[in-house]
């Protein structure tokens, strides 16, 4: 019998459109090259922060994961969000590139009740990763946060984007991650925003996503990390896969499971949708 739930397990609060990064393949459908195109209320204020995690918190939401455009550009409000959230019982997560890290930071996001990040490594050297995020030196900025945040004791994960731009480097981004100290490595292949009607040139085939779960395998077998991939694969996509078993846990839980919540307050049932169901 399908049940119904009261309320997502999770919920994504995207406290600001502003993103540093300008990355290839990015789903933030509202971004603009020239930040002075944006609205200037692209940043969701503490108050409306605040309100909206106590309005999870009494619907018995159990989890908030704060992400953007970038959300340390709106540092305040981070405070605010886990904050709140943690004084209501609920845990914290939050997606960040790590390039604006600073010790101070991560120092006030650890006393607030951070625990964890999730950052994006999108290849093995700068050249490559540089090139995707679009933006010089934010390679050798990101290794530098999560030096940072390792030492403010914030646990990090990694995910890698992978598209036709950096397909043929996941071992050697694998290999990175583990020096960096970290447990474990997650490859996602690139998805097509729901406002994109030409993806062609970023999307794997279906022989590439057998690879790169296969490369997977190979970083767990070889480099002994926790490895997954945060988007669901079709079970006949995995054909061929060595160790499939890996990967058939996902599935879409958008709008049902988890929901995301915009700067502007619109409720998505996922980030890369632009479609709204109301507002909070």
């Amino acid at each position: 019998m399908y049940k119904r739930l009261k309320a997502p397990l999770d919920a994504q609060i995207e406290v600001t459109g502003l993103c540093n990064h300008y990355c290839q393949h990015c789903y933030n459908f509202w971004r603009e090259k020239n930040e002075s195109k944006l609205s200037k209320n692209v940043s969701l204020s503490q108050e409306n922060a605040v309100d909206i995690v106590r309005k999870l918190g009494k619907a018995e939401v159990f989890n908030i994961t704060i992400t953007g455009g970038e959300p340390l550009l709106n540092m305040k409000t981070c405070l605010s969000c886990i904050e709140t959230a943690v004084s209501m019982g609920m845990g914290v997560g939050m997606n960040s590139n790590l390039t604006l890290l600073t010790s101070a930071m991560a120092k006030a996001l650890k006393k607030a009740g951070l625990n964890h990040i999730l950052t994006s490594i999108l290849g093995p050297t700068s050249e490559v990763h540089d090139e995707i995020t679009q933006r010089e030196g934010s390679f050798e900025r990101l290794l530098k946060g999560v030096k940072i945040a390792h030492e403010a004791g914030i646990r990090i994960s990694a995910n890698m984007v992978v598209s036709q731009l950096n397909f043929e480097e996941i071992r050697a981004t694998a290999k990175v991650v583990a020096r960096l100290g970290l447990k474990s490595f997650m490859a996602t292949k690139v998805g097509c925003p729901g406002n994109c009607s030409e993806f062609s040139d970023m999307a794997l085939s279906g022989a590439q996503t057998v690879q790169f779960l296969n490369d997977l395998c190979w970083i767990k077998k070889n480099l002994n990390m926790k490895v997954d991939t945060l988007e669901p694969i079709p079970l006949c996509g995995m054909l061929g896969v060595e160790k499939p078993e890996l990967f058939m846990s996902r599935k879409c839980n958008a709008g049902v499971t988890t929901m995301t919540i915009s700067y502007d307050g619109s409720v998505r049932p996922c980030p890369s949708l632009d479609i709204s169901y109301g507002n909070l």
